[in-house]
């Protein structure tokens, strides 16, 4: 499970395109006001894949100074959003 609620509002704090190890990606940054049940799929701060954490480093590496995650806010590829 990626830990992403049916039927309930999330909203987008952000939508970027980056350079992530090469390729252009976009993505978007989420917010739940909740404030628990994050994201766990693809470039999540915590990847329930261990295989997602190369992508996690790469989003932060890309993000530099505006990678944020405080406050129910995660990451997540544009394609697994829409």
């Amino acid at each position: 499970s990626y830990s992403y609620v049916q039927n309930h509002a999330y909203y987008v704090n952000k939508a970027v395109e980056l350079n992530i190890a090469g390729k252009m990606t976009k993505m978007v940054q989420m917010r739940n006001p909740w404030g628990k049940h994050d994201w766990k799929g693809k470039f999540s701060d915590n990847p329930s894949n261990t295989a997602h954490k190369a992508d996690y480093d790469n989003l932060k590496a890309a993000l530099g100074a505006d990678y944020k995650t405080e406050g129910g806010k995660f990451w997540m590829a544009y394609s697994d959003w829409v």
